[in-house]
């Protein structure tokens, strides 16, 4: 794009997104906003100068720092499920005198209720802030 062809600016004051057609900032109240180059050429509007824009991060998915814990219990149902396939049927039948049915049918109900609880976790960690 040739300089100064946008419908937008930056404001040589406030750096905030300024329609060309506007002779004073409606943010700054700037006389004549509109930035310009060396050559006195106005410039197309640039988000790297406009303060009102957050930083994009490098990551496709941002993280909250409040889903941390979601991090944590999303490993913690991965490492659970796991020790469940191994352990849970021998450990009933020893522990809690369960016959060989009832205790696939408890390892059944706890892995229907993992996978549920795997998949908010993954919804919530892969959720993007707009």
């Amino acid at each position: 794009m040739f300089i100064g062809t946008d419908n937008f600016s930056n404001c040589k004051a406030c750096g905030k997104k300024v329609p060309i057609r506007l002779r004073n900032c409606p943010h700054c109240r700037e006389p004549d906003p509109q930035l310009r180059n060396c050559l006195g050429w106005r410039v197309n509007y640039t988000k790297s100068l406009d303060p009102t824009v957050p930083e994009k991060s490098p990551w496709p998915f941002r993280i909250p720092s409040g889903t941390r814990f979601t991090i944590l219990s999303f490993i913690a149902i991965i490492a659970a499920a796991i020790a469940t396939d191994f352990f849970v049927p021998d450990l009933a039948i020893e522990l809690f005198g369960l016959s060989d049915e009832s205790a696939k049918v408890w390892q059944g109900l706890l892995h229907m209720v993992m996978f549920v609880v795997l998949a908010i976790c993954m919804a919530a960690v892969l959720k993007r802030e707009d």
